[in-house]
């Protein structure tokens, strides 16, 4: 156990431990996300040229943003419960493993949207009695929190880039 010197107060161990951290490393985390795809969008539309509806780079620009804000929460929960299961791999001076993981979250929502954008029907049907039409959102914001909350395992994942730093 850590002691404190002296005149400072030891930090108190309670239920909300660490969520400071986890915001932390949320908020890196998805402004690398943010970043990238402010990168990579105009570049694809660049390549891939204007749609049948016109130039959609500026829409599609807007809902990655707004992506990136309504994947902030998710990612604070899963990031705090991984800093709680998980006490040796906390991420302290180790910036490379939140870039790592905004990095990888938009290859593996897109992905991952792709992949499994069909399959979800079962599931919109089963909930469409309670939720209506917002049913497919749901689904929706479901997969994108889903695939990327497993970006973030990843990068939790990744071993040390420091000798000394996972404890045994």
């Amino acid at each position: 156990m850590p002691r404190a010197s002296q005149g400072e107060d030891m930090k108190k161990a309670g239920p909300f431990r660490g969520i400071v951290r986890a915001k932390n490393q949320a908020s890196t985390c998805l402004a690398v996300y943010a970043g990238s795809g402010l990168i990579v969008i105009p570049v694809l539309s660049a390549i891939v040229g204007p749609s049948e509806y016109g130039d959609l780079t500026g829409i599609y620009l807007i809902a990655h943003l707004i992506s990136a804000v309504v994947l902030w929460p998710g990612a604070t929960l899963f990031n705090w419960m991984l800093l709680r299961v998980l006490r040796l791999r906390t991420w302290r001076r180790e910036f490379g493993r939140a870039c790592v993981a905004g990095i990888l979250m938009m290859p593996f929502i897109w992905t991952g949207l792709g992949l499994f954008s069909r399959k979800i029907d079962p599931f919109v049907e089963m909930l469409r009695p309670l939720l209506g039409e917002s049913a497919y959102l749901f689904g929706f914001f479901g997969l994108v929190v889903t695939f990327a909350n497993l970006a973030l395992a990843v990068g939790w994942a990744l071993s040390p880039w420091r000798r000394g730093t996972l404890r045994a």
